[in-house]
C-alpha cells in the first residue's frame, strides 16, 4: 500500500495491521489535495476483492475516484462487479479503468477470474 500527496510527490506513512490501514494526511484549511493510493492484494484463490462499502458509514460519496485494475493476460476473467469505462491491453496484461464521481458505492469492487496454464509440451 502506498499513499503519495499530488501536489508535492510527499509520500505518506502508512500503519497497517491485520483491520487494514490507516495514513495521516496534512491538509491546511480551506485548502484541497489530492492522493494516489496504490494497493496489492495477494491472491489465494480464484477472486480478489476490494472493499468500497465502508465510503456508506461516512454518510457521503466520494467526489471523484479513478481506479485501474491490472490483469495478467494469462488469467481468464470470468465477472466484474463493476462494469469498466474503458479496456486497454498492453503487453502481457489487461488494464480495467474506471472512472466514478459522485460515487456512493452499493458493492465491493470483486473480480473473479481464472488462471490459464499452458498445456504441457509433448516430447518425441
Amino acid at each position: 500500500m502506498r499513499a503519495i500527496c499530488l501536489s508535492d510527490s510527499s509520500e505518506c506513512l502508512i500503519k497497517s495491521n491485520d483491520k487494514g490501514f490507516s495514513f495521516k494526511i496534512m491538509i491546511a484549511p480551506k485548502q484541497e489535495e489530492k492522493y494516489r493510493l496504490s494497493y496489492r492484494q495477494e491472491l489465494f484463490g480464484n477472486i480478489a476483492e476490494y472493499i468500497l462499502t465502508t465510503t456508506q458509514r461516512w454518510g457521503k460519496p466520494f467526489e471523484e475516484v479513478n481506479y485501474r485494475i491490472f490483469l495478467p493476460t494469462e488469467i481468464k476473467l470470468d465477472s466484474l462487479s463493476y462494469f469498466p469505462d474503458s479496456l486497454q491491453t498492453v503487453e502481457n496484461k489487461h488494464i480495467f479503468f474506471y472512472h466514478k464521481e459522485n460515487f456512493m458505492p452499493d458493492r465491493n469492487l470483486k473480480i473473479l477470474f481464472e488462471k490459464l496454464f499452458e498445456k504441457p509440451s509433448k516430447k518425441p
